[in-house]
């Protein structure tokens, strides 16, 4: 009796001890063994067998010392009481299952098919459910090329660790094959699969990777609507722009279901490269490279090499009359071979001199004088072929980028000379380029150790700045209210109340205060793409910033005075790059300050093992801050949900003008 009272209650102590020292009560280990000797007294007084109930207050009477302490006791006995009872309701469902398919703890199982069979559909049905259900479970596994069922230890191992922290059983079931398909714990078995209903919920846990192997597996078993319903997330995935790892997977289910649209094949394409011809397969080329010009300038050129490949003559003339010259320097040669001798020419010097310009940049930013000699030398081949071309012999669609490329070719240095003279060449064209360009140029011109670049480069940035700031400020700040009172006449409601004859037709107008906001911009390795259209969200603020902070790794926090002189200088010498930090950006950004608003531009990946900035936010909003968060579309989908359903405000922008107008209204 003692041994087998002795094999009873050890592992329920153990458990209980742990449970109780987690909840902050102290448990010795002799006071484990003194609970077991009494438990062993008092079970075999009472004739083998007793009650739980009479078990809890025998080791009640020894973990309780203080009056005080029987809560935690009572909390602890009934999480590990719980579990228990889920583990014997798991394991009285294993044993049923096996019961149902006729096979014991450690059997062998040579046939599948046999195993499930039966005399009729209802028989069939029934152990086909059980036989997934332990598969589930990981009670039936593959050993040596067969499947097998657990042995008795194994397989109560097994459930004991699915009942951990659990309820109930369908809750411990629930969480487990959600691990499993989050995870790939075990893998993924087609079979689970054949009638599988996962909830809503469940998917929308898992990353796109994990959904295409889900979906392809459900394909090849038959359940299609597990299949739409994965390519359907999927697609939403890809859409809002997240890039999968396997982007051939999710191609291939989209192909597989007909779920993927244009946008969707477009973002694959720039997620893999490789993927380029496949989806020109799809969609066809033409289609592809009449949509290229819209991406941005990384994506044109991760694309392009790969595309080019396959175009044929007309429509790679199409497509290089459409790109920015400064892409074209990744169009590989063999690309427009085909294209007329004049053609070919004309692409190859538009090549040379975008070359060029890129090189003489890269010598303003290091003042390396073998990056000057290596663009005086690209202009030069440049120059050669545009003095023996014809501009008639070229194809018309061309023409245009040949007046482009001329005038460039006539900016560029052709010799060694003073930095600023450079500078000052360049420096029209840098103001005309995109603005996400420009200011990137500029930033890496900031570096430069020569001092004239540098003063140069500062002045082209305010100047850009300026004559953008009416448009950024205008999609922004509202800067005049209606009001009541006596002051500047609102014309235009006034004639229109005039005209309707309305009473008390005057309306006043006064100039709206503009609200102070503190500014938190992640300059962390993973907003790299994104750094130039940080950089201008914050020149968009920069009047009305009361503080601004600069974080990766590291945290900086700069307080902005009046004006824009330290804020343009701050934010030329960002450099981005390293991991992230938001909880302590956060932390730094509010501390000393009242309740505000602040804007975190960011895209939720902490990187750094620090508090969760879920729970930092959450403080947070509870101290009456207002947060936006402003991300870009590759953002924690995770973080996201849980910084909303904590009521912070969320807002995905894909272009950095987008993002004046989304603000507008948390500005105001």
């Amino acid at each position: 009796m003692r041994e087998a009272v002795r094999k009873k209650y050890p592992e329920l102590l153990v458990r209980l001890a742990h449970t109780c020292r987690k909840l902050g009560l102290s448990v010795g280990t002799s006071e484990i063994v003194e609970a077991e000797k009494l438990l062993e007294v008092y079970t075999a007084l009472k004739g083998g067998r007793i009650r739980p109930s009479e078990a809890r207050e025998v080791v009640k009477a020894v973990f309780v010392k203080r009056s005080h302490e029987e809560r935690v006791f009572e909390e602890a006995w009934s999480r590990v009481a719980s579990s228990n009872e889920v583990f014997r309701e798991l394991l009285d469902r294993v044993e049923e299952h096996l019961r149902t398919l006729r096979v014991g703890f450690g059997e062998r199982i040579y046939s599948r098919r046999m195993l499930v069979s039966g005399a009729d559909k209802a028989t069939r049905e029934r152990r086909r459910h059980a036989y997934r259900e332990l598969k589930k479970m990981g009670i039936i596994v593959r050993r040596g090329g067969r499947e097998a069922v657990l042995p008795r230890h194994i397989a109560m191992k097994r459930i004991a660790e699915i009942s951990r922290k659990a309820h109930t059983a369908s809750e411990a079931l629930s969480r487990h094959w959600l691990a499993t398909l989050e995870e790939g714990r075990g893998g993924i078995d087609p079979e689970m699969l054949r009638d599988a209903d996962i909830p809503e919920q469940t998917l929308e846990r898992l990353d796109a990777d994990r959904l295409a192997e889900l979906g392809m597996r459900a394909w090849r078993v038959g359940n299609k609507r597990l299949a739409y319903r994965a390519a359907r997330r999927i697609a939403s995935l890809v859409s809002s722009g997240v890039e999968p790892r396997n982007a051939e997977a999710v191609l291939e289910l989209f192909q597989l279901t007909g779920v993927g649209d244009l946008h969707t094949y477009l973002r694959l394409a720039r997620a893999d490269p490789a993927m380029v011809s496949k989806v020109a397969k799809t969609l066809g080329p033409e289609v592809l490279a009449t949509h290229l010009t819209s991406m941005d300038r990384e994506s044109i050129e991760r694309i392009l090499p790969k595309l080019a490949r396959i175009l044929g003559p007309e429509e790679t003339i199409r497509l290089v009359s459409t790109l920015p010259l400064e892409t074209l320097e990744k169009l590989p040669r063999s690309a427009f071979k085909n294209t007329g001798r004049a053609n070919e020419a004309f692409i190859l010097a538009a090549r040379h001199i975008s070359k060029a310009q890129s090189l003489a940049l890269r010598y303003l930013e290091t003042m390396n004088e073998a990056y000057l000699n290596y663009a005086i030398h690209e202009h030069a081949k440049a120059r050669e072929l545009l003095d023996r071309l014809d501009p008639h012999s070229i194809s018309p669609q061309l023409r245009p980028l040949y007046s482009h490329v001329k005038s460039l070719s006539e900016t560029l240095p052709t010799s060694a000379g003073p930095p600023k003279e450079l500078m000052a060449k360049l420096a029209p064209r840098i103001a005309r380029m995109d603005l996400h360009q420009a200011f990137r140029i500029l930033s890496s011109l900031y570096s430069s150790p020569n001092p004239e670049v540098r003063r140069e480069a500062y002045r082209l940035a305010q100047k850009i700045w300026h004559a953008r700031s009416t448009l950024l400020k205008s999609m922004v700040l509202r800067k005049w209210q209606k009001t009541s009172m006596r002051g500047r006449v609102e014309l235009r409601e006034t004639v229109y109340r005039v005209v309707r004859m309305q009473q008390d037709p005057l309306v006043y107008r006064k100039r709206r205060r503009s609200p102070g906001i503190v500014l938190a911009v992640d300059r962390s390795g993973s907003m790299v793409p994104y750094a130039t259209w940080a950089v201008l969200t914050a020149f968009a603020f920069s009047r009305n910033v009361k503080r601004l902070v600069l974080f990766g790794e590291d945290v900086e926090v700069i307080e902005v005075a009046r004006g824009t002189r330290r804020l343009v200088e701050v934010l030329l010498s960002a450099r981005f790059g390293g991991y992230t930090n938001i909880s302590a950006a956060m932390l730094e950004a509010t501390q000393g300050l009242p309740p505000a608003t602040l804007v975190l531009i960011s895209d939720l990946k902490q990187t750094v093992q620090a508090e969760s900035p879920v729970s930092v936010a959450e403080c947070l909003v509870k101290s009456r801050w207002r947060i936006v968060v402003v991300a870009p579309p590759n953002r924690d989908l995770v973080v996201e949900e849980a910084l909303r359903e904590r009521g912070v405000r969320v807002e995905i922008v894909k272009t950095p003008w987008e993002t004046g107008r989304r603000l507008a209204r948390y500005l105001w």
